[in-house]
């Protein structure tokens, strides 16, 4: 992003009129700064996006960018651009005039009713003269408050108290071009699919999670979403078939027809990507698949009265996930579990884990009660300093022994949720994949269920 400096005349670098495309000759040009040729005398410098970013924020396993590098966009070109992230706002404020902000006031003038606000003169250089746009010595009381949108100098990306009223300059910017970052200079009539590397970080559920994601975010602007590859991250495509009927493929993909991406939570860190919830309701099932759920379900509880609890543990911790997403401990849940056992009728607990010792605390706290799928499980002293358990797995189950493995602890995974999603009442530790599974499989039909949210640890 380019932002506007003072006027060096000591700093050695070039000089560009002041046009309407003058960020854009900058970026193709290339250097980190240019002197302004207008009678204001001010620079242009440029600033990393990454600059923004808390990077103790991401998990270990997360590598910059953070934040993508626009080398191209077009103010204009309304299909490929992302508009309703200003629905039901009347107005918009901008802290401070930089490439990024005019980009987007070009955009709400261009396309919106709002009125714009800046408090810099200069934004009248760059933004086309308009009743809507205001310059004030200070902004509006309201801004960044329902209806009323800020765009602020410090990072914010608007996921937080503010909930989508408040925006830092590169994610304001971004929720609005992302689509353009990933045609990166192209338009949207050069393609007909768009695919994306699924790596082995993910699990099952978090990757079919985000392809629904993707199938709706990118079937938007026309594209069909799908895999070119005959794995979906770990998991081979010819095992997967065999228990869900996803449409992964299209015969007609070639490298011509086929957007490549390559940043997936470039577009989940946006109001359309972070708001989007895809249903994985039953209809992702094989049908055989399903039915031996069902019969295994029904042989095992036989009309019982269930309590499904799904309690995250190792494999969260290790994962170096970080932020508000903490899972509640055995401990933390306890009470809750023991009241809506004895208050509810409860006859079964059927336990979903990864945890080696999360088991056990459950075995000890309600002996008798308890129901798991066999699979093995591990503690945190399992696993090296910033490894995961797929990466464990590997080491212990290579070559054809480790595809059945995965095979089997897929097939695991997928019983568990679908049985929590079969029992009559439902308790998570926190919010994960497996919880939106769940409840997106059970459709609504839990006589009651409760989502804990214990907050930063």
């Amino acid at each position: 992003m380019f932002a506007l400096d003072v006027y060096d005349e000591t700093k050695e670098c070039g000089s560009l009129a002041l046009t309407d495309d003058i960020f854009h000759q900058a970026l193709e040009l290339g250097a980190e700064r240019y002197h302004v040729d207008c009678k204001e005398r001010f620079d242009i410098v440029f600033v990393d996006n990454d600059s923004f970013e808390p990077v103790e924020l991401y998990p270990p396993y997360v590598k910059p960018p953070y934040m993508p590098r626009y080398r191209h966009y077009n103010e204009y070109d309304r299909k490929s651009l992302y508009i309703d992230v200003f629905d039901g706002f009347s107005d918009i404020s901008f802290e401070s005039v930089n490439e990024y902000n005019v980009a987007v006031a070009r955009v709400c003038l261009k396309f919106t009713e709002m009125e714009l606000y800046f408090t810099d003169e200069r934004s009248r250089l760059f933004v086309p003269e308009s009743s809507r746009l205001h310059v004030v010595d200070a902004l509006p009381e309201n801004r960044g408050t329902p209806g009323h949108m800020l765009v602020k100098d410090s990072f914010d990306f608007g996921f937080g108290p503010s909930a989508f009223c408040a925006f830092g300059t590169t994610y304001a910017f971004h929720n609005v071009f992302f689509m353009q970052w990933v045609l990166d200079g192209k338009t949207l009539e050069d393609y007909k699919y768009v695919t994306l590397h699924f790596d082995d970080h993910g699990g099952l559920g978090s990757n079919l999670a985000r392809f629904k994601k993707y199938e709706q975010i990118f079937g938007r602007f026309g594209l069909k979403f799908i895999l070119l590859d005959d794995h979906f991250g770990k998991y081979p495509l010819d095992m997967l078939s065999r228990y869900f009927s996803f449409d992964f493929m299209s015969e007609e993909a070639n490298a011509d027809n086929t957007l490549i991406m390559d940043n997936f939570a470039a577009i989940t860190r946006t109001k359309y990507g972070f708001s989007l919830k895809p249903r994985l309701d039953e209809s992702i099932l094989q049908p055989s698949f399903k039915a031996e759920l069902d019969f295994y379900y029904d042989s095992i509880f036989n009309d019982k009265k269930v309590l499904g609890v799904l309690i995250r543990g190792t494999d969260y911790f290790t994962a170096g996930l970080k932020g508000m997403r903490m899972p509640a401990t055995v401990s933390d849940m306890k009470e809750m579990i023991t009241e809506w056992v004895g208050s509810y009728g409860y006859e079964k607990i059927f336990l979903a884990t990864e945890d080696r010792e999360i088991l056990d605390q459950m075995r000890e706290l309600f002996p008798g009660k308890l129901v798991v799928i066999s699979q093995d499980r591990l503690k945190i002293e399992d696993l090296k300093p910033g490894q995961i358990i797929s990466e464990l797995e590997k080491e212990l189950y290579e070559g054809v022994e480790y595809r059945d493995r995965l095979e089997d602890t897929t097939a695991n995974y997928f019983y568990a949720l679908y049985i929590l999603s079969r029992c009559d009442g439902f308790i998570c530790s926190g919010q994960c994949n497996g919880y939106d599974i769940v409840m997106d499989l059970n459709a609504n039909r839990f006589s009651r269920s409760y989502l804990f949210q214990v907050g930063m640890k």
